[in-house]
């Protein structure tokens, strides 16, 4: 869990976990290495960037911090991942999952809230407030069916993602499950997209961060850079091409989401060129 996490401002709440009782295993980072990641590859891969990161944890002023994060993040996607094609690859987990958050909202947003959560089995939230709808949708968004990368670190990731963007989700103004529109669910999954690629990048180029400082503010800082560089370079351009783009069946949410990351991926590649 990120700093950031253990401070919002009142009793932390369980988001992640799926509100019935099935519980789905969480491997701990570390404990199981991602096919897609080899250990002895890491290391040299990103040497470049993660020293472009440390410098920004260590830099004098918070925009100096954010150049050289911007720094580590193009030298991330282009040199240590092997350009925004392989990364977008590599994101297959969240890939996945955020399709099925995708999905789930653009049910809720055709149907209607009632209706909507009849079809996705959760009629008994009907009446329940948006963080308890939120966090339910967990058990669709990670329900177990076999897929290769189900229990791996990189799953392990996404689910903390997508813990940190129902936060974020609760503090938008005008979130409301009522009455969505195509514009709010690409909102709220952008917001997702945003999350899984900032704890990506934090996962691969930030080892160090809890390690190099005890400054809690500093780390924060860090953190929060990272998601608002992500945010910036790509939020609106990936909201607008999901708002714009029809899906009808599973293929084409599939296709969306492999063009969504690519998006990202390329808006990130190129900061500062």
């Amino acid at each position: 869990m990120l700093a950031s996490d253990a401070v919002t401002g009142g009793e932390q709440v369980d988001l992640v976990t799926p509100a019935t009782n099935s519980a789905h295993e969480i491997v701990s980072p570390g404990a199981v290495s991602s096919p897609l990641t080899p250990p002895s590859e890491v290391g040299n891969r990103y040497s470049t960037s993660r020293r472009a990161f440390n410098d920004a944890l260590r830099a004098s002023t918070a925009e100096a911090g954010r150049t050289r994060l911007r720094t580590a993040m193009r030298s991330y996607v282009s040199k240590g991942a092997g350009g925004s094609r392989v990364l977008t690859r590599r994101m297959e987990a969240a890939r996945n999952r955020v399709g099925s958050f995708y999905s789930a909202l653009d049910t809720i947003q055709q149907y209607g809230k009632i209706a909507g959560l009849l079809r996705l089995n959760l009629d008994g939230y009907v009446n329940r407030p948006a963080q308890d709808i939120l966090g339910a949708l967990s058990d669709l968004i990670f329900q177990p069916d076999g897929k290769s990368f189900e229990n791996t670190e990189d799953d392990y990731l996404v689910k903390e993602a997508y813990g940190n963007t129902v936060l974020r989700i609760l503090r938008e103004p005008d979130v409301s499950l009522d009455n969505l529109t195509s514009e709010s669910v690409a909102a709220m999954t952008s917001i997702f997209i945003c999350e899984s690629i900032a704890l990506r990048v934090l996962h691969d180029i930030g080892v160090h961060l809890y390690k190099s400082t005890t400054d809690v503010n500093r780390i924060l800082r860090v953190e929060e850079d990272v998601y608002q560089l992500v945010e910036g370079l790509v939020r609106n351009t990936v909201m607008n091409h999901i708002a714009s783009t029809p899906t009808t069946t599973k293929e084409d949410v599939e296709r969306l989401m492999q063009s969504v990351y690519q998006i990202a991926f390329n808006s990130i590649e190129g900061v500062g060129e």
